[in-house]
């Protein structure tokens, strides 16, 4: 097979991001390892194989995913199942794949994130690799009403549930469910609230108790300021070693 042929064609290219999916229960179920960058090379549909170039090994044979791209009426996602993966040329491979269904409407995010970067406790509800009930701590580094993204040592994967404590009152967090991994930094993860009154209230505490740390550092910093000593009027300012 001419791979170079088709992975230099023109005529069709279309950017998409391909991210891991979940199936709970589902045994022997497989997904990409993690978000990663791709282009289909003939337009996705239900009839017929799609062509997709991808970085090598991202995508292998019979594993699941979920790709998001731009059509003509709008931001659409779609899963997909990977048949063969072939490679290329410059570490790619040429993966063909099934399109499980039709494209869905994937509107951009509905609800606006907030910058928090507040150090707390989580326990494992539902885990791959991590007991039940196993506690670890997490670095909220963003959230919305829908949900946040953490980053944390310990080795989550997609679809486990992790229950995350309140930065004012541990008990009253909320579950949250790993939906992708950050394929630039191995221990960020982002997830959504399965609970939505329980996530909107965690959100509002977070924000609140964020925005006070940052309250508190900029009091900080300027008493810091005030309490430096200024140098006497006579006395000239330093510029530096001086030498004859």
């Amino acid at each position: 097979m001419d791979l170079t042929a088709r992975t230099d064609r023109r005529d069709f290219r279309l950017a998409a991001c391909a991210t891991p999916i979940a199936a709970p229960g589902v045994s022997d179920f497989q997904t990409i390892e993690s978000p990663t960058n791709v282009a289909f090379l003939n337009p996705p549909m239900t009839i017929g194989t799609v062509l997709v170039e991808a970085p090598r090994r991202a995508i292998r044979q019979g594993e699941y995913f979920m790709a998001r791209f731009l059509a003509h009426s709008g931001w659409k996602r779609a899963s997909f199942l990977a048949l063969t993966a072939e490679e290329a040329p410059a570490m790619r491979d040429i993966v063909t794949l099934r399109m499980l269904a039709d494209p869905q409407d994937a509107p951009q995010r509905a609800h606006p994130r907030e910058r928090i970067g507040l150090k707390l406790q989580s326990r494992v509800r539902q885990g791959t690799s991590l007991g039940t009930d196993a506690a670890i701590q997490v670095t909220v580094v963003d959230a919305s009403r829908g949900g946040v993204c953490v980053e944390t040592p310990a080795a989550l994967a997609v679809g486990d549930v992790l229950y995350l404590e309140s930065p004012q009152q541990p008990d009253n967090g909320a579950d949250f469910e790993v939906l992708r991994a950050d394929p630039m930094t191995r221990n960020r993860y982002g997830g959504r609230f399965l609970q939505q009154e329980a996530g909107s209230l965690l959100f509002e505490q977070l924000v609140e108790a964020a925005r006070a740390e940052r309250a508190a550092r900029r009091t900080r910093a300027e008493q810091d300021a005030a309490e430096t000593p200024l140098p006497a009027e006579d006395e000239p300012p330093t510029r530096g070693m001086h030498t004859r």
